[in-house]
């Protein structure tokens, strides 16, 4: 086995001969390499939901508070409803204001923003 093909481990780390069962020596085996697409497998949709990072309140937000670093922030949810991508936090703190009474820990959607 050459340990210096693309794919291997760590030059001079010792390898068994042939390599690892099912892999015949190759280690780019084109049946583990996948199909170049970036999805969300199925096992891993409760872990996305659960880790992806939203905008929520943390500090209770009156209607017409103007959103800022000291009642916003990027979070994971866990078990809270999502807010917003953090992509439009600098929008939400550069001017946004809160259409209603928001609780603190309150994923924000747009309905709760007022513009």
């Amino acid at each position: 086995m050459d340990n210096r093909r693309v794919g291997a481990p760590v030059p001079g780390a010792h390898q068994p001969a042939g390599g690892p069962a099912g892999l015949r020596g190759d280690w780019l085996d084109p049946l583990l390499a996948g199909d170049g697409v970036k999805r969300v497998e199925p096992v891993e949709d409760g872990l996305r939901h659960f880790a992806t990072r939203g905008l929520f309140s943390i500090a209770d937000i009156a209607p017409g508070e103007a959103f800022g670093p000291h009642n916003l922030r990027v979070l994971r949810p866990g078990e809270l409803p999502q807010g917003l991508h953090p992509r439009h936090y600098a929008e939400l703190v550069g001017g946004g204001v809160a259409a209603r009474e928001l609780p603190a820990w309150t994923g924000l959607q747009w309905d709760d923003v007022r513009r």
